[in-house]
């Protein structure tokens, strides 16, 4: 990461309200359990009589005294593995009921086929004890060296090669631990329906991970630095090696309160992988650095922060595809991609900018090596871009931009360089702006920042208020300009967000813009703070 991008002044996504059950409880003496044989279902305050055959001297879990349940989870694990090795592979949910659990050890899991569920998030809480407590031990982990990762600072670590584990419906939370599930090596991981609240480095840590499905989870405050306000900084979900997966309809947020970074998503190496339908307001939503990357879909995301996918020179590109296809996402911070990567298709993007916060360039580059792309940057609309759309410290060719819609209005600073900016030894024939309608409002700005960059095809575009305009030449061709289609779609979480035009809708409430500032981006920006005004806290 090349720099830190403070969050946006937005309200956190909405908390899941939590009365807290009664204290009052009584610790069990002596198990009543009747005796089972193959239960499908283990209810850790009432478990069958085997467990206490296996493992003398063990107490049901009782919620809210304050008193060690790990030892108890991790009997049920062990008896769980104890019957597989003896030929008994059905399937089982081990079961925590409503209440809040303390865990003064982290709990290991060797079994496949198992699920851990709760009764629902608020409802079911497991938290760390104050005896247990690792701070930034050890962190920040060696990314792609599984050895280096701390596996006794989550609350839950998923051993090699135990496949098929499911976590549901339950929140979670470890202010000084590293996290709450750690899977390393294995496959078929389900993360549904939780809420994690409050970690040092990373909620969710995969490392060599196939077929996950992460999906339907809040995230708040669920990850941060290595040095806890300084120092790398980890991610919500943070993933080595990850393929087959996908992350979808999670909602991902940074509170005021929280000091220090906090990612979305983080990554390293992600292959045939989706992520979609999310909702993340986060210092970086994406960040995806350094690996080569292969057939990553991002899509349907509200993203209040950046996707950063930095490459050394690009990377390489496979040969019968992508990637990284960026498609119908809504972008709410001028600085919104950091490049370079090759192989990459960036369409049907709306890009909605604070004219106030105008510190950013769309796609920026700070790559000390040439790159030699493609990148198709194609329908996409973009109202304010802020310092420019496009700046590359260095070479990239093959960048071809066409069929988007730009409104570049006047911002506080103002901004008056060029929309464009390409390094001067870019090989301009390699450079295509085609088809596009490119508004600017207010004070004038120029299409390119350097003379060299009049050397790539111009052609075919609408251009209002372009101080440039005489510099080069932009023949007609008869093609569509701007949009080939309007952009309608939904984004967010389980489709939270309804993008359609000039519309932008949640829920039930709507805000439509008049036909006399429906290019004013500080209309559209005060119609979404008024939507995101519902989720603020109020004294």
């Amino acid at each position: 990461m090349f720099f830190s991008i403070p969050v946006a002044d937005f309200a956190a996504t909405p908390t899941l309200a939590y009365v807290a059950p009664s204290a009052t409880s009584i610790v069990a003496s002596a198990p009543t359990n009747k005796a089972s044989e193959g239960p499908t279902t283990i209810d850790i305050t009432n478990l069958p009589q085997a467990v206490f055959e296996a493992h003398p001297g063990l107490d049901n879990a009782v919620a809210n005294d304050g008193r060690d349940d790990a030892e108890t989870i991790q009997a049920v694990l062990k008896w769980l593995k104890a019957r597989r090795t003896a030929g008994n592979t059905q399937p089982t949910t081990i079961y925590i009921p409503a209440g809040t659990f303390d865990l003064a050890n982290p709990l290991k899991v060797q079994t496949a086929n198992i699920t851990i569920k709760g009764a629902g998030p608020g409802q079911t809480i497991l938290k760390n004890a104050p005896s247990f407590k690792v701070g930034t031990q050890g962190l920040p982990d060696g990314e792609t060296v599984f050895d280096s990762i701390n596996q006794d600072a989550y609350l839950f670590t998923v051993k090699e090669a135990t496949n098929n584990v499911s976590f549901m419906n339950m929140t979670v939370s470890g202010p000084t631990i590293h996290g709450a599930i750690l899977s390393g090596r294995n496959q078929g991981l389900v993360v549904k329906n939780l809420e994690f609240n409050d970690f040092l480095w990373s909620s969710v840590r995969l490392f060599e991970v196939r077929n996950a499905k992460i999906h339907n989870n809040v995230f708040i405050d669920a990850g941060g630095q290595s040095e806890g306000n300084s120092g790398i900084t980890g991610g919500s979900i943070f993933a080595t090696y990850l393929k087959n997966s996908e992350i979808y309809n999670n909602k991902i947020s940074k509170s005021r309160q929280r000091e220090g970074n906090v990612y979305g998503i983080k990554g390293r190496e992600f292959r045939d992988t989706r992520i979609y339908n999310n909702t993340i307001n986060t210092n970086f939503a994406i960040e995806l650095p350094f690996e080569n990357d292969y057939f990553v879909e991002i899509d349907h995301n509200y993203l209040n922060g950046a996707i950063s996918v930095p490459k050394f020179a690009g990377g390489e590109v496979p040969k019968d595809g992508f990637t990284f296809h960026i498609h119908h996402n809504y972008f709410t911070r001028s600085y919104s991609l950091e490049w370079a990567r090759n192989g990459a298709e960036v369409d049907h993007n709306v890009f909605v900018f604070d004219p106030d916060k105008d510190g950013g360039n769309l796609i920026s580059n700070f790559a000390s090596e040439p790159a030699n792309g493609p990148t198709k940057f194609h329908n996409n609309l973009i109202v304010n871009p802020g310092r420019g759309i496009v700046w590359h410290e260095n070479i990239y060719n093959n960048f071809s931009f066409y069929n988007n819609e730009v409104i570049a209005n006047k911002t506080k600073t103002p901004r008056t360089a060029g929309l464009f900016g390409f390094h001067e030894k870019t090989d301009f024939s390699t450079i295509a702006i085609k088809n596009n309608l490119i508004k600017i409002n207010g004070v004038s700005r120029p299409l390119m920042r350097n003379q060299q960059s009049y050397g790539a095809t111009i052609e075919n575009n609408q251009l209002v208020n372009v101080s440039d305009a005489n510099k080069f030449d932009n023949p007609s061709t008869g093609a569509t300009r701007g949009l080939t289609a309007p952009l309608a779609f939904q984004v967010g979480a389980n489709g939270e967000f309804a993008v359609n035009g000039q519309e932008l809708i949640t829920h039930a409430n709507s805000k439509t813009l008049t036909a006399q500032t429906r290019w004013s981006p500080k209309a559209l920006f005060a119609s979404i703070m008024g939507i995101f005004s519902q989720y603020m806290p109020r004294n």
